[in-house]
């Protein structure tokens, strides 16, 4: 079609050039979908990978490319409160010559984007704009006798945002001890309170930053938990002397030594009791592996949704796990329905894990599960902590999760965001942060290893 204008989109993992692509007509415009979010260039491997791509597609179509964004991402898996301008700036100046613009994708939480987003737009008509200028008016235009402190707290967000991690991924370790260590946090405080109490008596500039400060109530509860230790109970993975028949019924004597664990609303902050209640179990076996098992109940189990494709809207449970337990992204994710079909990713898509076994049954009230992962499936992660013949004060991290669908409706939007108005679908997980996400790393818990 030479006189069309067409326009691909390189898409999640299929952004890579194919061999040898070139497109010759000059009627090709790529539309590049880049996953990891704008933010996470600030990461040096991020950025070279991100515009080598940009740089491939425009050399491979003749033309500059378009980005498709991300400035809810990572947002979506931390509540760091973090700002970068720099970062957008930086990408803008070094790509010009390859990128004709964005389309932004996300918004929220408002709170903490505004500032980077109006940079942002900034940047998109003039990438040599001055950025810390940008800041510099905004913390005087919005918070009149406050702007001190509060430019102060700008800086902390981007300085801290900036440095760089040893592994590019989102986790706690990266977020509250290198980019937010707790120090920095109870400053970051300070500031706040300093703002409020310079502003005293401008009630709009006192509301200014009220409204900013709500960016930051999440992150400042989670600092502090990460620092104490006192975030989530540690789940115990009780030692058992052979290993359970995985055939989905929770019926051997070792699963009754072990300690259940309650599901809670996963998403609902106002609900504290599961409507669909859930429980799991944690059994290890020296040198064989771990056992979950979890016992869905139901009093609806006639409509309990199995007719969907594998794991895609049927009764289902998701564990996550890092056998490291050092909090750096790595991790394992079992997706299991109600038919026992399944399927098993890492944090770098699809895990190809050997040995893996899992079962489930059904009852008149209840389903039930078990998912055995052998130690040799995980002896690959480096730092990966397998007991032997005792506990050794071992543990990782990680969660479980289940999604309730029978006789659930989407209403309005598709997905969770459809569905989470429906009070016949419940997602629930035995730690929560409130994120849609189930693989949101900041919501993994220690699951230690004990002996009876």
């Amino acid at each position: 079609y030479p006189d069309w204008k067409i326009v691909i989109l390189p898409y999640i993992n299929t952004c890579d050039v194919p061999p040898g692509l070139t497109f010759t007509n000059g009627n090709v415009e790529a539309f590049l979908c880049v996953m990891p979010g704008l933010a996470m260039l600030k990461q040096r491997d991020v950025k070279a990978h991100e515009e080598s791509l940009i740089r491939s597609w425009a050399k491979a179509t003749g033309r500059k490319v378009q980005v498709w964004h991300y400035d809810c991402w990572p947002a979506e898996f931390t509540c760091a409160p973090y700002v970068y301008g720099e970062t957008v700036a930086a990408h803008y100046r070094d790509c010009r010559d390859a990128m004709v613009g964005t389309f932004i994708n996300g918004g929220n939480p408002r709170e903490r984007l505004a500032l980077t987003d109006y940079v942002w737009m900034k940047v998109m008509w003039n990438p040599d704009v001055d950025v810390q200028a940008i800041y510099d008016e905004f913390a005087t235009r919005m918070f009149g006798a406050g702007a001190k402190p509060m430019r102060e707290l700008i800086r902390m967000q981007e300085a801290g945002w900036n440095r760089q991690w040893n592994v590019s991924k989102i986790s706690n370790k990266n977020i509250y001890e290198l980019s937010y260590p707790r120090a920095d946090v109870l400053r970051m405080q300070e500031l706040l309170a300093e703002a409020k109490r310079l502003a005293a008596g401008d009630e709009l500039s006192l509301k200014r930053i009220a409204w900013y400060e709500r960016g930051f109530e999440q992150f400042f509860r989670e600092s502090e938990e990460y620092a104490s230790g006192s975030a989530f109970a540690p789940t115990t993975m009780m030692k058992a002397g052979t290993l359970p028949t995985i055939d989905g019924a929770l019926d051997e004597d070792d699963w009754g030594k072990a300690e259940p664990v309650g599901f809670v609303p996963a998403i609902e902050r106002e609900t504290k009791e599961a409507r669909y209640p859930g429980e799991a179990r944690v059994l290890w076996v020296p040198g064989e592996g771990v056992v979950f098992g979890v016992k869905c109940f139901d009093p609806d189990m006639a409509h309990a949704k199995k007719s969907r494709p594998p794991c895609a809207g049927n009764e289902v449970l998701e564990f996550l796990f890092d056998p490291t337990g050092n909090g750096e992204g790595a991790y394992g994710h079992i997706i299991l329905d109600i038919n026992n079909d399944r399927e098993t990713y890492n944090e770098k898509g699809h895990w190809k894990a050997e040995g893996i076994r899992t079962g489930t049954k059904c009852y008149a009230d209840r389903w039930e599960a078990e998912v055995f992962v052998p130690f040799s499936a995980v002896a690959d992660y480096a730092g990966a902590q397998i007991p032997t013949t005792a506990a050794g004060g071992k543990w990782w991290t990680g969660n479980i999760a289940r999604m309730r669908y029978a006789n659930a409706e989407a209403k309005g939007r598709g997905g969770i965001n459809g569905l989470k108005h429906d009070p016949r679908f419940e997602m629930t997980r035995i730690y929560t942060r409130f994120s849609n996400w189930n693989r949101d790393a900041a919501a993994f818990g220690k699951l230690v290893f004990k002996e009876q």
